[in-house]
């Protein structure tokens, strides 16, 4: 390879590489910035509604025909789905790659065609894609001593819309709040006095507050548009109202009929109120109204903040004195954090890795030289992941922190043989070393740059939701270890040759002579023990067994984002006016812990969460989130009715989700229990759950057949009646302006109290001669336990027993644990557990891993095959990658840290590191053997003269490593990966570096004996 152009022209090679960094740092100010990779996955979500049916009737009428229904969509992946009290909700999850809105107008087609056999009174099912845009970015809290109802539109006329219209802002969701309703509570009592059904006033409404279009008229000149306007004004207007009119003829049929005018005041109370309370929202334990605000697709995450942060101060100037508006969850913050402390170790891994080279090379030039190929290379890959559509979050911003001690590889490869070149020649100019030394080391730099990128480019091909996290790490260090071969194939020699002076690199001969003389002495030794040394090389892999069975095995590691989040069941009989009296002791407990900023509790029917937020972490070192976590559990323990569960940061609510799937409610029960009180004796599993729970009493109504016959009551007009009594009609809008409130119709709450308040409720009876009659007469009740949810998971009944992990237990144990227990319990033939949560990924994770390596193990013989000319020297190199995996899992042993999702990256870049060590050797003994030198000689001579080179990059890339594996908690999700590296790279260095040439000569040995034997045979032919 001629390079010499470069050296000739330096005015080119130094525009080449200022292009790359300035389309870095243009691509720099235009990259989203988010918190993890953006996963294109489609889930929709069906959700049906039946006021009042239960779990079991809205499973078996609406559940089951929708699975059935689209079960044969193409793509699907899975179904699970919820039966609630009057709720059906129903998840598809499809596989990566199909097109959404595709398959949404697919599932609307499948279920109109099963709705018409839904019960009367379905609602029409509705439809919702889920995007990673849909969860909450920002939340704030309002909180004043007026009335919540006054609070509720403040927040949703006031805030909510100002807040839309920042750039960015897809969607505020208000919380805790009670909504303005207009309450028309119908008197059972007088009704009967005046022979009015329930049915018949709600007709009589629904006919009244409307507004009719009437056409236009046209006239040669002019048009009107005609409308008939019979909105009500005022709420007073209502009590108005007329409900019936009827003329009665007195008892002498000579006197005339008597007008009889029943007024909505003759037989209710109409209140202004606000909406039956079914949600409340505490901070600190005052009484908020809380905002969710969402962004919109592609927007990013970090400008929308900042944005909603200014409009913030903009409304807190136009808000009432009174009225305080803060900011109580920032997801921003610990993306900044993380962020933060990604460029921190960058930066510090940079300053390292220069350091070790100028301990190496001992001349500042020198150092200056290969240092300036991290920049260059770093930024130049942003303008890359530009334009893959990538953007800055965790997985890419650990990739350029991880890539800082390996893009300065190349450089320092070929810096070093320039130096070399000085060092051995002192006659010799810089250009003219700078144009043979990266001439001789080119072929063995594009080798190993070739072979890290066919090691991390089959990433890209992992399949699943992983290989979306995966594909951006993997994609992001090959493209800045690409970049980096080109800055030393061009910037750096070009700077060799003008800023190096002849003989000035003499001094780094004598800098540390010992370690080769004492490399060589070892080496001298193991290639005539050198059957020995690989069997015994042999036996450190097998130590691999036992080490991946005591290494802990999890999905992901746990770090702290200065938040957690409380999960209770409370009990479904409370009201929420009872679980707001219930959790207030629990709140003022919580609000004792140290270092806490806030505490916010949010209850609607179907969770309580407490989100709990600390103090920035440089203000409570070294209290840590997982202290304080601990502190709330052991508060937690003496509330035990509240089953809580506690989550970190962005955690999911449980880390062990052990499925259970089979059809009968009460053995799934049994199984479940009995895995759950198993799983209680483990050290380490905590917040223990089980996701069948009591329901609320349900009240049936059994209709007696023959007597409804007998006195013409319909099931569907007493339907209607016992909804209207209690669950409640929405009968109108009341307008106001351009805002529009319900107006709800129910009977008085002291008639619906009790279970026997409705034996009250009048029905219609065509046969009765005051047309209607008490539910009692033609009905019996009872009241029975019910099931609060039914859940269902491929189309079939599940239950989930959920726990958290906290030291010693690890994910691997906890659900070997929970296996082994559901096969003592020997399950009935159509039961069995299923992975599913962080367990499923851990296994989808392996399962691709292994594919991955297999793919870049093939990809890479194949061009060190191509680069050797040679079938087997690829053989002897790719023998050393299993040599690191027993070093590697001893170190996150002794560390205390466990095999993941990062630990597995950590071995792709181990091996990456390994492999091009044994290039090096390997390329040099080749090109020595070409000079002539005998093969033990050309293995000593080559070893020797790239002791230094490996030495420099190894340690460079380990000390690059050293920030992120002491990140601390804020950053023990990275550090298991940084420790595979840094303990696995440094244990197997002094193997390798023996393995190799006593391998290449074994090799030799080989091939000599076949050579041999072939001759023989050709001979015995003969």
């Amino acid at each position: 390879m001629q390079f010499s152009v470069f050296i000739k022209r330096p005015v080119f090679a130094l525009m080449i590489n200022l292009a790359l960094l300035v389309a870095g740092l243009f691509a720099y100010t235009r990259l989203n910035v988010e918190a993890m990779p953006a996963i294109d996955i489609t889930v929709v979500t069906i959700t049906t509604r039946l006021e009042g049916a239960s779990p079991e009737l809205m499973e078996s009428q609406i559940t089951k025909p929708i699975e059935n229904a689209v079960a044969i969509v193409g793509g699907l992946d899975n179904i699970s789905s919820t039966c609630d009290v009057g709720e059906s909700s129903v998840q598809l999850i499809f596989q990566l790659g199909v097109d959404g809105n595709a398959v949404l107008q697919q599932c609307r087609d499948k279920v109109s065609a099963v709705a018409i056999n839904f019960p009367q009174g379905t609602t029409p099912s509705t439809f919702s894609r889920y995007s990673s845009d849909e969860q909450p970015v920002l939340t704030l809290a309002l909180s004043s001593r007026r009335p919540v109802r006054e609070l509720t539109q403040m927040a949703d006329f006031e805030v909510a819309e100002k807040l839309h219209t920042v750039s960015g802002v897809g969607d505020v969701v208000i919380k805790g709040g009670q909504k303005r309703e207009i309450k028309i509570l119908l008197d059972l009592v007088k009704l009967q006095e005046l022979n009015l059904t329930l049915n018949s006033v709600v007709e009589a409404l629904r006919s009244h507050n409307v507004e009719i279009p009437g056409g236009s008229i046209r006239s040669h000149l002019n048009q009107y548009v005609l409308t008939l306007d019979g909105k009500v004004r005022t709420v007073r207007e209502f009590s108005n109202l007329v409900v019936e009119a009827s003329r009665n003829r007195r008892q002498n049929d000579r006197q005339p009929e008597r007008l009889r005018v029943v007024r909505l005041s003759d037989v209710a109370e109409v209140v202004d109120s606000e909406a039956v309370a079914t949600s409340f929202s505490r901070l600190n334990g005052e009484p908020v109204v809380t905002l969710d605000i969402k962004k919109s697709g592609g927007a990013n995450l970090l400008k929308v903040i900042d944005g909603v942060h200014n409009q913030l101060d903009l409304l807190k100037q136009s808000l009432p004195k009174d009225v305080d508006l803060r900011v109580v969850r920032d997801n921003s913050l610990s993306i900044r954090q993380s962020v933060d402390d990604l460029k921190m170790d960058l930066l510090l891994g940079a300053g390292l890795a220069c350091l070790a080279v100028l301990v190496f090379l001992g001349n500042f030039r020198l150092t200056l030289i290969a240092a300036v190929a991290i920049p260059i290379s770093l930024v130049a890959t942003l303008a890359f992941m530009s334009m893959l559509g990538y953007t800055l979050n965790y997985m890419t911003l650990m990739a350029l922190s991880l890539a800082v001690g390996i893009v300065v590889d190349d450089a320092v490869v070929v810096l070093e043989n320039i130096s070399t070149k000085l060092e051995q020649n002192p006659g010799m100019q810089p250009a003219e070393a700078a144009s043979t030394g990266v001439g001789e080391i080119a072929f063995a730099v594009l080798a190993t740059t070739l072979s890290l990128v066919a090691l991390f480019v089959p990433l890209a091909f992992m399949p699943g939701t992983v290989g979306m996290y995966f594909r951006s790490w993997g994609i992001t260090i090959a493209v800045a270890i690409l970049l980096s071969m080109v800055v030393s194939f061009t910037l750096t020699p070009m700077l060799c040759a003008r800023w190096l002076q002849p003989g000035q690199a003499q001094k780094a001969e004598a800098h540390n002579p010992w370690y080769q003389r004492l490399y060589l002495q070892i080496l001298r030794w193991s290639l005539k023990l050198r059957y020995l040394l690989l069997l015994a090389s042999g036996g450190v892999f097998l130590l691999s067994g036992p080490l991946v069975a005591r290494v802990g095995k999890e999905f992901t590691t746990k770090e702290d984002q200065g938040n957690y989040t409380i999960t209770l069941k409370l009990p479904h009989i409370w009201t929420p006016e009872r679980a707001a009296e219930e959790l207030r002791p629990l709140e003022t407990e919580l609000r004792q812990l140290p270092q806490l900023e806030n505490v916010l509790t949010s209850f609607d029917p179907v969770t309580c969460t407490i989100f709990v937020s600390l103090e920035d972490f440089d203000k409570r070192k070294p209290y840590t989130v997982f202290q304080s976590s601990q502190a709330a559990r052991e508060i937690l323990s003496r509330y035990a009715i509240f089953s809580p569960s506690i989550a970190l940061g962005d955690s999911p609510p449980s880390d062990v989700d052990f499925t259970i799937l089979g059809e009968e409610t009460a053995e799934l029960n049994k199984l479940g229990q009995g895995v759950l009180q198993r799983l209680a004796k483990l050290a380490g599993v905590v917040d223990l759950n089980l996701s069948i729970e009591p329901g609320q009493p349900e009240i049936l109504v059994h209709l007696d057949p023959d007597r409804s016959a007998d006195l013409g009551v319909s099931v569907r007009e007493a339907g209607d009646a016992i909804q209207a009594a209690v669950a409640g009609l929405k009968v109108s809008t009341f307008q106001v302006g351009n805002r529009g409130y319900n107006v709800q119709v129910q009977v008085l709450p002291s008639q619906r109290a009790q279970p026997q308040d409705v034996a009250a409720i009048l029905v219609p009876s065509s046969r009765s001669p005051v047309a209607q009659v008490p539910l009692s007469q033609v009905a019996t009740l009872s009241v029975v336990p019910s099931t609060s949810s039914i859940r269902r998971y491929q189309r079939q009944r599940k239950v989930s027993v959920q726990a958290n992990l906290i030291a010693p237990a690890n994910l691997q144990e906890a659900m070997t644990a929970a296996d082994k227990a559901l096969k003592e319990l020997k399950p009935p033939l159509g039961y069995g557990p299923i992975a599913t949560g962080d367990a499923k990924l851990m296994a989808d994770t392996a399962l691709a891993a292994f594919q991955s390596f297999l793919l870049s193990v093939l990809f890479m013989y194949m061009i060190m095959a191509s680069q050797f000319e040679n079938l087997l020297e690829p053989v002897l190199i790719l023998s050393t990658l299993p040599l690191a995996v027993p070093f590697a899992l001893f170190s996150l042993v002794a560390a205390g840290m466990t095999l993941n999702i990062f630990s597995v990256l950590g071995l792709f870049l181990l091996f990456g590191v390994v492999k091009k060590n044994a290039i090096l050797q390997i390329d040099r003994t080749n090109q020595l053997k070409a000079s002539g030198l005998a093969s033990r000689e050309a293995i000593l001579e080559a070893n020797r003269d790239r002791l230094r080179p490996i030495l420099m990059t190894t340690i460079t890339l380990v000390v690059a490593m050293i920030p992120v594996a002491l990140g601390g908690p804020t950053g023990a999700t990275r550090a298991p990966m940084a420790m595979v590296v840094v303990g696995g790279q440094s244990l197997c260095l002094l193997l390798t570096l023996v393995v190799v040439p006593a391998g290449t000569l074994v090799l030799e040995d080989c091939q000599r004996l076949g050579s041999r034997m072939k001759s023989w045979a050709q001979s015995r032919r003969r």
